[in-house]
């Protein structure tokens, strides 16, 4: 019986030597060394559900090594249907081939073999055929224009590995031509712009011997978004730590070479501290209530963060009292609270109807600056702010400025003497404007100012600079 299968098989095999006219012979891949596959224990016997182990599974189980293509030998198998340097059952080996159409159609791939085998086209299963089959397998597919990548992965039955392939296009569209090729090479395709990694921030430590990477990855095909971050040692030039947990946020303390991340809890959150140089872990803070945009003193024996406070829900009737209060959440309010690392306690700095904002914290971490803005419609922009400065010993604040119509970002110099202020062009009334007489200025044209804190005096620094300010340090 075996002797008339063996016959048979040669049969199909031998038929690509009279393949209808469209017909492409494949016999040209990229082709992996063989790797014996063992089965698992007790494979010999049955599952609860009464069936023996399928060798699919085997083949299932082995992953396409399409990053490896490359490296692999070169098979032209002319006339041939016998794969060379394969011997035994249970190899698994791996072709690969490149299939060239001038246009969109549908082809069809006619695969003859004594092996299980795995179809892919572009890295996706098109085909998998459990089975040996005395027949040819046929494969339909739809390709557009380009080079397209078609990988069999195979697990042989027999001593020997049989194969034969052929690919036409089908359809009423059969005047494409096709080509096949084993050299791996391609068109670039909108896939390989969108899909894969980008750095998408870089950080270096205070030391500057770390460079903290945070790379976002398109996963291709689903065009879904993944992030993680690496960690890069300047000297060494190499990775030395890869955080792949995207719900890990890392960021450097401003004096040491650590990192702080926030790990959420079911109603809480804790802050850990990792040390870089002896790999230590230290929780420094848990319990807090969903901390936010949390910024470090210089001396790393505190830091500030803010908390929602959340306001009451109104049920099916609303009181409007202004045009941000049609906007869902508008209620909602952020205050400051300081946690001290060295008694393990949080204050809550700030409170009442306003959101207060932090905007920088002193050289010397003995003071914050932080802002306050409210809407008023009697005069352009439509709101106010007020900047104070508050002592972090006494939480006592100082009013630095009131009711100024264009507020600006503020950071303290590195004596703690002046603030650099970036916002519009009227942040301080006309010293930032330079546009012809009859002319508003625009406030997106971000300039930057110096004030200083003693003579409450601001003067411009880029009233003849034309680009407009992005980012200032």
């Amino acid at each position: 019986m075996k002797k008339i299968f063996t016959f048979i098989l040669l049969l199909i095999l031998t038929g690509r030597f009279f393949q209808s006219p469209g017909q492409l012979s494949c016999n040209k891949w990229k082709i992996s060394d063989p790797v014996s596959l063992v089965l698992p224990v007790f494979s010999d016997r049955s599952s609860v559900d009464g069936k023996e182990f399928d060798r699919a599974a085997l083949l299932e189980s082995a992953l396409p090594a399409t990053d490896e293509i490359t490296a692999w030998k070169e098979l032209d198998s002319g006339n041939d249907t016998v794969i060379p340097g394969v011997k035994g059952k249970d190899q698994l080996v791996q072709l690969a081939g490149f299939l060239k159409t001038d246009r969109w159609t549908k082809a069809s791939m006619t695969i003859t073999t004594n092996a299980l085998f795995e179809l892919y086209l572009d890295g996706k299963k098109i085909k998998s055929q459990g089975s040996t089959s005395d027949k040819p397998v046929k494969i339909d597919m739809t390709v557009d224009n380009g080079i397209h990548q078609l990988l069999i992965k195979l697990l042989t039955t027999k001593d020997s590995l049989l194969l034969s392939a052929e690919i036409a296009a089908s359809g009423k569209d059969s005047k494409a031509v096709l080509d096949w090729s084993s050299i791996p090479r391609r068109n670039l395709s909108i896939n390989d712009i969108l899909e894969g990694e980008t750095v998408s921030g870089a950080s270096l430590s205070p030391s500057g011997k770390y460079l903290l990477i945070n790379v976002s990855e398109v996963l291709p095909g689903s065009g879904r978004t993944q992030q993680h971050s690496r960690i890069y040692d300047t000297e060494l030039k190499k990775n030395v730590i890869s955080l792949r947990n995207m719900t890990i946020r890392a960021s450097w303390l401003p004096s040491t070479d650590r990192l702080y991340h926030q790990v959420a809890k079911e109603n809480y959150s804790d802050i850990y501290i990792y040390d870089i140089q002896n790999g230590e872990e230290t929780l420094v803070a848990t319990g807090l209530k969903s901390p936010s945009r949390i910024s470090w003193s210089p001396d790393e024996s505190y830091f500030i963060f803010s908390v929602i406070a959340e306001a009451a829900k109104t049920g099916d009737l609303k009181r409007v009292f202004n045009n941000e209060d049609r906007i869902p959440n508008s209620r909602n309010r952020y205050h400051l609270f300081l946690y001290n690392l060295n008694t393990k306690l949080a204050q809550q700095l700030t409170t009442g109807n306003l959101s207060a904002s932090l905007q920088d914290v002193k050289p010397d971490g003995s003071a914050i600056l932080f802002s306050v803005s409210r809407t008023d419609y009697s005069d352009v922009p439509f709101s106010k702010q007020d900047l104070y400065e508050m002592d972090i010993r006494s939480l006592k604040s100082d009013t630095i400025w009131k009711d100024r119509p264009y507020g600006g970002y503020c950071q303290y110099s590195p004596d703690g003497t002046q603030l650099l202020v970036s916002g519009g062009p009227e942040t301080f009334g006309s010293i930032g404007v330079k546009v012809s007489k009859g002319r508003i200025p625009n406030s997106s044209d971000t300039q930057l100012f110096l004030y200083d804190l003693k003579s409450k005096k601001a003067e411009s620094l880029t009233l003849d600079f034309d680009p407009a300010v992005n980012r200032a340090y």
